[in-house]
């Protein structure tokens, strides 16, 4: 399902702390510690596409999209793939999968034109790529990290 902001915090604080810990680790340079306020304005502006899945109510994941305007080509909009995260006992259903590929079909309808997802080589993201691969995406870049 589609949801706001606020309808999904705080259920997704200890999966969002999950996940952070799965894929960043405790690098003290990069804390747990999101910014709320940012993301609740950045909701109420519709930059975000927050889609999740539910089970009796209780959150069982999540797939957050990042919405933009592509600054080369007027009128074309992207989705940039934010945190995307299922809990371990539903994985092996393929709800992580059903969740992307609704949160692609929200994007369409909101007339997004192009999806970045991205995926990291910790935690349980490395063969992601191969998914997206199936699903028709083509590898257009490699993104790094860099502390200043």
């Amino acid at each position: 399902m589609v949801e706001s902001w606020s309808s999904l915090w705080p259920d997704a604080e200890p999966l969002m702390q999950q996940h952070h810990l799965d894929v960043v680790g405790l690098d003290p340079r990069e804390p747990f510690d999101p910014d709320i306020e940012g993301i609740e304005a950045s909701d109420a502006a519709g930059t975000l596409l927050i889609t999740s899945a539910r089970f009796d109510g209780q959150l069982a994941g999540y797939c957050i999209w990042y919405i933009a305007r592509n600054v080369e080509s007027k009128g074309l909009w992207i989705g940039i793939a934010g945190p995307w995260y299922v809990v371990a006992e539903h994985r092996a259903g393929g709800l992580g999968i059903r969740l992307f590929k609704f949160s692609l079909t929200e994007l369409r309808s909101r007339g997004i034109a192009q999806a970045y997802p991205h995926h990291w080589f910790s935690g349980g993201g490395e063969r992601l790529g191969d998914l997206y691969e199936r699903l028709g995406a083509k590898r257009c870049e490699v993104t790094f990290k860099l502390w200043l």
